[in-house]
């Protein structure tokens, strides 16, 4: 099994305590490819692959509403625009028939699947402007966080705040 079946699962179970989480990465099986490069080997496997799924903001772990356990949040295509391109990247829950629509909808975009260890594939989808990915996302029947970079970043304490 792969962390993208993983993510299946949890996305049709939506939420559920840390101990199911760890069962189910124990169950599946779940393996470190041979010869994979940067992952941290002193973490656990179910470790790295909660970090990666919270990394990449498809599961949120020990939450106010799951406390010692986690939930998955809702499909968003996350964008990010330069003064050349925009960027949507497929985050949150996914299923089969999601992905083949959110493929179908943007079938004269490019489309890139990215495999990475312990992580699900990252989905990207490129275009020219954001309201091109937006209208792809409606669609397809997810919403978009516009500028998520920006978004995910204004939400941070302030880096004073920080200090002792």
């Amino acid at each position: 099994m792969t962390v993208n079946e993983l993510l299946l699962w949890l996305s049709a179970r939506k939420q559920g305590s840390w101990p199911q989480f760890r069962a189910a990465v124990e169950e599946l099986d779940l393996a470190t490819p041979p010869g994979a490069v940067g992952e941290d080997t002193a973490l656990g496997l179910h470790q790295q692959i909660r970090f990666n799924l919270e990394r990449l903001a498809h599961v949120e772990f020990n939450t106010r509403e799951c406390e010692n356990g986690w939930r998955v949040v809702p499909p968003i295509l996350a964008l990010s625009e330069d003064s050349e391109k925009s960027i949507g990247v497929l985050c949150g829950a996914r299923t089969p028939k999601l992905l083949d629509e959110l493929n179908r909808v943007a079938t004269v975009l490019k489309c890139e699947r990215i495999s990475q260890p312990n992580c699900p594939d990252v989905h990207r989808i490129l275009a020219s402007r954001s309201e091109t990915l937006i209208e792809c996302a409606e669609t397809a029947g997810i919403r978009c966080q516009v500028d998520a970079p920006t978004a995910l970043l204004s939400h941070l304490p302030k880096i004073d705040s920080l200090c002792c």
